[in-house]
Parts: structure tokens; C-alpha cells; sequence
């Protein structure tokens, strides 16, 4: 007999990532994660475009009032109290109502400073 076949072979146990985990990648964003870390940019998108569709007088109060539903409805899903609820609405629905304002993606560039705000650092 040969001196290898006397010994015993150490194998090394495979290691396996935590279930739900693959390798080293990071592990995949959910649905309501997407919406939290995209929604306000979204919505500020959004009320950017009906400023910049809302022309002339009747289009001006249907912006007013898209603007500010939009605004209402967002920070409804968001759980702020009322009164910033009528407040954010209502700034939205001034800067929908304000002329010469549809090239400046004021909504956008608000809501991507108040999402940069709440981040965790």
C-alpha cells in the first residue's frame, strides 16, 4: 500500500452566503424601497411637466389645481400632518399658477434636495 492512500484527506466545508443573498453581490432593492429613495423625484418631475403644459389663463387654474393635488397626494402617502400637507400643496399649486415658470425645474430640484435631506447617513 502507498503511503497516500493510508492518510486521511481534509476537505474544506463550502461556505455559503445567507439565504436570500448570492455571493458578493449586493442584495436586490425592493419595490417599496425604489418608491421611497425615486418617489419625490418623480413627483417633482411630474408637477415640472404640468407647469410646463399649463398655458394660458384656463390652463394656468388647471395647473393650479393638478400641481397642488399632486403635491397634497404625495405627502399624503408620506404621513405629513395636514397643515404641511396644505402647505406643500399649495406652494405647488402657486408655482404651477406663476407665468414664465416652465423652463425651470424648480419641483425636481426641491424634492431632490428634501430626499438628499432625509437620507441616513
Amino acid at each position: 500500500m502507498s503511503r497516500e492512500s493510508e492518510e486521511t484527506r481534509v476537505e474544506e466545508p463550502e461556505v455559503l452566503p445567507p439565504d436570500g443573498q448570492t455571493g458578493t453581490a449586493r442584495p436586490r432593492r425592493s419595490q417599496a424601497q425604489a418608491i421611497e429613495i425615486f418617489g419625490p423625484i418623480a413627483v417633482g418631475v411630474a408637477i415640472d411637466a404640468v407647469d410646463f403644459m399649463a398655458h394660458g389663463p384656463i390652463g394656468l387654474m388647471i395647473g393650479m389645481f393638478v400641481g397642488g393635488t399632486l403635491a397634497y397626494a404625495f405627502t399624503t402617502y408620506y404621513g405629513m400632518p395636514v397643515w404641511k400637507r396644505m402647505l406643500w400643496a399649495s406652494a405647488a399649486g402657486l408655482y404651477c399658477l406663476l407665468p414664465r415658470t416652465e423652463f425651470i425645474p424648480l419641483a425636481t430640484i426641491v424634492a431632490a434636495a428634501v430626499r438628499y435631506m432625509q437620507v441616513k447617513k
